[in-house]
C-alpha cells in the first residue's frame, strides 16, 4: 500500500499529473542589420534579437521598424559586428565615399547617418539633396 501511495504521488494520481511548459528561447540570431525598437527603448539589430529577448523578458515589446531615437528615450547603440561577403559591388555613399558593396557601407553606418547615394563608383562631386 505504501509503495502504491508513493507510486500516486510520483506519477499522479487518477491520471493527472503535473506538467510544466518551460519555453525554449532561441539565442542564435541571424548577424545582420535591420534595427528595430522596443519598449525599453533599446535599439536590436533584427527581430530575431528582439524575439530572443522577449523571451526571456515579456515586457519587452516591439515598438517600431529602425532605431530608437533619442527623443523617445533611446539611446543609440554601437553598430553590431557584421560579416560582409568579399564581392565587389561599388556603392557611392552619401558621405562622398566608395564603399565596396552595400553590405560594408550599412555595417559602417548602421544607424543610418550614410545611405546609399548611387550604384557604382562615386565620381566627381556628390549632390545629395
Amino acid at each position: 500500500m505504501k509503495v502504491l501511495l508513493l507510486l500516486c504521488i510520483v506519477q499522479g494520481c487518477f491520471g493527472a499529473a503535473i506538467v510544466r511548459k518551460r519555453s525554449v528561447c532561441a539565442d542564435f540570431c541571424p548577424e545582420y542589420y535591420s534595427p528595430v525598437c522596443a519598449s525599453n527603448g533599446k535599439t536590436y539589430s533584427n527581430k530575431c534579437f528582439l524575439s530572443a529577448a522577449t523571451c526571456h523578458d515579456s515586457s519587452i515589446q516591439f515598438v517600431s521598424a529602425g532605431r530608437c531615437d533619442s527623443t523617445s528615450g533611446g539611446s543609440s547603440s554601437p553598430c553590431p559586428a557584421m560579416m560582409c561577403i568579399a564581392v565587389y559591388d561599388p556603392v557611392c555613399g552619401t558621405d562622398g565615399k566608395t564603399y565596396s558593396n552595400t553590405c560594408k557601407l550599412t555595417s559602417t553606418h548602421c544607424h543610418g547617418e550614410v545611405t546609399v547615394a548611387h550604384h557604382g563608383a562615386c565620381t566627381g562631386a556628390l549632390l545629395v539633396s
